[in-house]
């Protein structure tokens, strides 16, 4: 995978404010279920050149179902047969599954390999798994009922018990917590640290506190030890906000780890706390990030989105969305190593912006609908600095409808690792998530379901700047993958070139003909964007070409009309 370069410390960089007019991205399925997950998602979405064109391909394992996408269309295979549970999925690099894809279900396990798409599915040793990881030796570490972690030597044919969470931290004590979290067990890309992070109800060794945790293993495996990352209700915990986060109550969280063993968490930040500008103590909704480098949490939400209320007589707590309350259900992707990072989560809509009030779906009248407010897609893209430096953090919205009332966006689960290439500004993400088309949870009779819920796939590409002009003679040349793809009728392409030169953007179709020049011109180093316009084409997959002196770069793009 590509990935970030590093930067030298006296690097400064800063972002260009964004608005994201997003479009809708790609429908996978239809659905009349609203929900997802209670705590913590699992892994939904993998990218893979499963096409073997240079591209990273999605494929996303969700409500029983494996989408993969061979061209411009969408196809699912139901290796499970009609189960609904989906319980994670991971393409294996090493050992004897290396190249093909796991899947976990309620119905066992599944190998399926992309370069047929056939599939051998089986019923593991083990019935009570909620999530796994494949380390890059062949051994499977599963997540189980009671907080036990399991081990596979055999593919997942069977599963013996290999040590429970807590085991070995004398902080601690789960021995009285039964039942199971559905925590996932997360991985790094290159199959060696792993880790477990949750909300765990007086498990402190006191016996008193509610705590958020983790778990982790730095060596494949063979060996955990435990860390306390926060205690319910404290203040002090939160390096810029003055709030006492209920860490236990809503834990909504999402966590990825990386080639270095670091762990990334993200959590709805849910307490108490004193605004800026304020002395009063009031509810906060905002959403936290913690890494093992750091060790503290930090608010990545803009202040002024989380206040319990819009100043116009509308409260967040009484109309939220099932568990969504305030800003929730955050998900994180991270790059490999683990200095660049992305944060999603859905957030409160607004007719007209921060001040405005909350655009809010009034309910139907019926005897089992509620006004609830619409929600949003947020984002944060985040890039680590170094110890002297920090993180720089560049906050944003997607309005997939400005301020429409027939939408509301949830749910978003981002791939685990994002790509980014030769330049440390230059973010490429992937996620799918849900479109309600009734708001409020139907499985918590707040409103009714409805056949047109649906979930997307959808990805971004975002470049930022550098204060540095000369930092461009040390970068690549960079072409970047047309955004949208699939488009229709317009996208936008991205190049990079350290040194200036005659360029040219030319646009094929799949016989080679020459359909359109997009750049036929001496440019200056540095970073374009050019829009092309397939207004007058008929859908296919054409092909777009970046010529400048001996560097030349194909990549792949679908109109679809």
């Amino acid at each position: 995978m590509k990935t970030l370069t590093s930067l030298m410390v006296s690097l400064l960089l800063f972002f260009s404010s964004h608005l994201f007019a997003q479009d809708f991205g790609q429908l996978l399925f239809n659905t009349d279920y609203d929900y997802l997950y209670n705590n913590s998602p699992v892994r939904y979405i993998e990218m893979l050149d499963y096409n073997n064109d240079g591209n990273l391909d999605p494929v996303v394992f969700i409500r029983g179902k494996l989408y993969y996408r061979p061209d411009t269309t969408w196809l699912a295979l139901e290796p499970f047969g009609q189960t609904t549970s989906s319980r994670g999925l991971q393409y294996c690099n090493g050992g004897p599954l290396d190249g093909k894809l796991l899947l976990l279900s309620s119905g066992g396990f599944s190998v399926v390999d992309p370069s047929t798409w056939q599939f051998n599915t089986f019923q593991p040793g083990t019935s009570n798994l909620q999530s796994f990881a494949y380390t890059s030796d062949g051994t499977i570490y599963a997540f189980g009922n009671d907080y036990n972690i399991f081990k596979s030597t055999d593919q997942g044919l069977t599963f013996d018990q290999h040590i429970r969470v807590g085991d070995g931290d004398p902080n601690i004590n789960i021995g009285s917590v039964s039942g199971s979290a559905g925590l996932p067990i997360k991985i790094s890309e290159n199959g060696q640290y792993l880790s477990i992070v949750g909300g765990f109800a007086e498990a402190s060794a006191n016996g008193i506190d509610d705590i958020i945790y983790l778990y982790h293993s730095p060596d494949f495996g063979a060996t955990w030890q435990g860390q306390i990352l926060g205690i319910d209700g404290v203040y002090g915990q939160v390096s810029n906000r003055n709030y006492a986060p209920f860490f236990e109550n809503f834990s909504q969280m999402s966590y990825e780890v990386d080639n270095d063993g670091k762990t990334h968490v993200v959590i709805n930040g849910y307490g108490k706390g004193v605004l800026e500008g304020s002395t009063d103590t009031t509810d906060v909704f905002p959403v936290l990030y913690w890494n093992s480098n750091y060790d503290k949490w930090t608010a990545v939400t803009e202040p002024s989105n989380e206040r319990p209320d819009d100043g116009h007589g509308n409260v967040v707590s009484l109309l939220r969305p099932g568990n969504g309350i305030g800003n929730a259900y955050p998900t994180i992707s991270i790059t490999p190593e683990g200095n660049g990072m992305m944060i999603l989560w859905q957030s409160i809509e607004y007719t007209s912006g921060f001040g405005s009030p909350f655009n809010i779906y009034p309910g139907d009248n019926s005897g089992n609908s509620y006004p609830v407010y619409y929600t949003d897609i947020n984002y944060v893209l985040g890039y680590d600095a170094g110890p002297n430096f920090g993180i720089e953090w560049l906050h944003g919205i997607w309005l997939y409808l400005p301020f429409d009332n027939s939408r509301t966006e949830q749910y978003p689960v981002l791939s685990p690792f994002f790509e980014s290439t030769g330049v440390p500004f230059i973010y490429e993400g992937f996620y799918i998530y849900q479109y309600d088309a009734i708001p409020g949870v139907s499985l918590f009779n707040q409103n009714s379901p409805s056949v047109e819920t649906a979930w997307y796939y959808n990805s971004f590409l975002y470049l930022g700047t550098s204060v540095d002009d000369d930092l461009i003679s040390d970068l690549d040349f960079y072409l970047a993958q047309n955004y949208p793809n699939p488009f229709n009728p317009s996208t936008k392409i991205r190049w990079q070139s350290p040194v200036g030169s005659h360029q040219t953007i030319k646009v094929f179709d799949v016989l080679g003909r020459e359909v359109a020049t997009l750049v036929d011109e001496y440019r200056n180093a540095g970073s374009y964007e050019v829009e092309f316009d397939a207004a007058g084409l008929s859908s296919g997959i054409y092909f777009y070409t970046l010529k400048s002196g001996s560097f030349i770069k194909t990549l792949k793009m679908s109109v679809l009309k």
